[in-house]
């Protein structure tokens, strides 16, 4: 009897373990879609940057809304996460800032200190 008690609670650890992980998984979901829902708002109100391709197709693809105040455009390095990522051969950690000023509807674009 004693046995069975023990199976039976091992199974409901179990249960509530897998219970956990996908409660988890669904709130990391639901945070990765108000993430992308804020994006697209920003995307129908604010400025914005596009990629321009050869391919008709493929241009306005990448759109990344600015914000206001600095927007770093670069490479990913460890911990370190520019506002809008790009990547490739020649693209620097911080490839450039850019000022957005929301009040007079201007970007100043500042290249990175090695272009200096």
């Amino acid at each position: 009897m004693d046995k069975a008690k023990e199976e039976h609670r091992k199974m409901m650890e179990e249960v509530e373990r897998e219970k956990a992980e996908f409660e988890a998984r669904v709130a990391a979901q639901r945070e990765k879609d108000r993430k992308k829902e804020d994006k697209e708002a920003l995307l129908k109100t604010e400025p914005q940057i596009r990629n321009i391709n050869a391919d008709p197709s493929m241009s306005g693809m990448v759109r990344h809304p600015m914000k206001q105040g600095k927007n770093t455009v670069g490479k990913k390095v460890g911990d370190w996460k520019p506002n809008i990522k790009v990547s490739g051969a020649g693209i620097a950690k911080e490839q450039c800032n850019m000022e957005y000023d929301p009040d007079t509807r201007k970007t100043v674009i500042h290249p990175n200190s090695e272009d200096l």
